[in-house]
C-alpha cells in the first residue's frame, strides 16, 4: 500500500497567494520565484503523490529556498519538468533505495541559482552528454523536451549565457542547475 508521505521543509513565504488556478499561473509567461515556487509545491506534490502511488515508491522531496530570491522573475513552468525527469528518470529507476529529492536556490553577485538534485540512477557520460548535446539543439525534437524548454526560456528572457547545467555520476544521482539573474520583469498580457 501507499505509506510514504512528503517531507518539506520550507522557508518563510512572506505575504503572497499560495495557491493559483491553472489559469491564472498561465495568465503571463514570467512568474516571480515565489508564484513558481508555490506552483510547484502544489502541483509537484501532487505529481509527487500521484507517482509515488502508481511505484508503490517511497520517496521526500526537501525545498530550501532563501526567501530573498522569492520576488525575483522566472519564466513559468521552469522547475515542474525537472522535478517530473527527476521522479520518472531518476528516482523510479533506482529502486535500491529511497528517493530524495532536494530544491535548492540561492544568489550570489545577482546571480540566482536552483538546483534540483536526485539520489536516482544517475547517467552515464555518454548519455549525459547526450542530453547536454539536446537541450542545446534548436531543432523540435521529442528528445530532452522538458530541458531543452526550459533551457530555451531561460536564454529568451535572459540571455545566452543563463541556463540549465546538469551533472550526473550513474549510481549516485543528478544535479540540474537553473542559473539567471536577480531580475524583476514586468511582462504585461
Amino acid at each position: 500500500g501507499h505509506t510514504g508521505g512528503i517531507i518539506l521543509i520550507l522557508p518563510p513565504l512572506g505575504g503572497g497567494r499560495a495557491f493559483w488556478s491553472y489559469s491564472d499561473i498561465n495568465s503571463v509567461n514570467v512568474r516571480t520565484i515565489n508564484d513558481i515556487y508555490c506552483w510547484t509545491l502544489c502541483v509537484s506534490s501532487n505529481n509527487v503523490d500521484i507517482q509515488k502511488i502508481k511505484t508503490d515508491d517511497q520517496f521526500e522531496v526537501i525545498y530550501n529556498i532563501p526567501p530573498e530570491i522569492l520576488n525575483y522573475s522566472i519564466p513559468k513552468i521552469t522547475l515542474q519538468p525537472i522535478v517530473e525527469n527527476a521522479i520518472i528518470h531518476g528516482i523510479q529507476e533506482a529502486d535500491d533505495r529511497k528517493g530524495l529529492i532536494m530544491i535548492e536556490g540561492s544568489i550570489n553577485n545577482s546571480i540566482i541559482k536552483l538546483s534540483v538534485k536526485d539520489n536516482g540512477i544517475g547517467m552515464n557520460n555518454d548519455k549525459l552528454k547526450e542530453i547536454l548535446i539536446n537541450i542545446q539543439k534548436e531543432s523540435d525534437s521529442s528528445e530532452s523536451y522538458g530541458l531543452k524548454n526550459v533551457n530555451q526560456r531561460i536564454k529568451h528572457y535572459f540571455g545566452d549565457k543563463y541556463g540549465i547545467n546538469i551533472s550526473s555520476e550513474y549510481g549516485r544521482g543528478t544535479v540540474v542547475e537553473i542559473i539567471f539573474p536577480a531580475l524583476i520583469i514586468n511582462e504585461e498580457n
